[in-house]
């Protein structure tokens, strides 16, 4: 995960974990996990990741932000499907929703 914040870093987009106690002034953008997963085999985890969602919100009505944040993602190694993309009336802006899949840390195997 710690590789999917530096990377949303590197987009120069502002991102907090969850949620902006004040959201900033223009663009901003939230991520958080909601749910673990991880595939068995011969009764040991195999495979694990981390599941969460990105948000976005944007005035920019480009596909700029949206090929930036997915480049991100493709940086992080972090698997990714957009969701949504819909106009929120309240702000004018632009709302993009992402599921994501953070790699965790690999399962050991005991030989």
């Amino acid at each position: 995960m710690d590789e999917l914040i530096q990377a949303l870093t590197a987009t120069g987009y502002s991102f907090a974990q969850y949620a902006w106690s004040q959201a900033p002034e223009g663009d901003y953008g939230t991520y958080g996990l909601y749910s673990e997963r991880s595939l068995w085999a011969d009764g040991r985890a195999k495979e694990l990741g981390l599941i969460g969602v990105v948000d976005y919100y944007t005035r920019d009505s480009s596909q700029t932000p949206r090929l930036v944040i997915e480049a991100a993602f493709g940086t992080a190694d972090v698997s990714w499907s957009l969701d949504s993309v819909q106009f929120e009336s309240d702000s004018g802006l632009l709302h993009y929703v992402w599921t994501i899949e953070a790699p965790e840390q690999e399962a050991e195997d005991d030989g």
